[in-house]
């Protein structure tokens, strides 16, 4: 599935040059994680996207911004399966 490498805006995974990026190895496993879980059907895509721009918006309004968008995203991951 290419989908989720294809997307602009907020819930966008890292990249520099046009290349996915991650400041840690732990960071892409995490990424390709909730990938997997999406392809497998466990959450839609954009359900996931969804949820990860919500959260992220929150934090922002509420000035709480100190994670990275590796950690918002296995948050909404952990949130989304929690739901099953």
């Amino acid at each position: 599935m290419t989908a989720p490498l294809d997307i602009d805006g907020l819930a966008a995974p890292p990249r520099a040059n046009g290349e996915l990026v991650f400041a840690e190895p732990w960071e892409s496993r995490a990424f390709g994680m909730a990938v997997t879980l999406s392809e497998a059907g466990v959450f839609r895509w954009a359900e996931f996207q969804a949820a990860l721009i919500a959260r992220w918006r929150s934090a922002r309004q509420a000035m709480t911004m100190t994670m990275t968008m590796t950690t918002w995203a296995i948050t909404t991951t952990d949130r989304l399966c929690s739901c099953l």
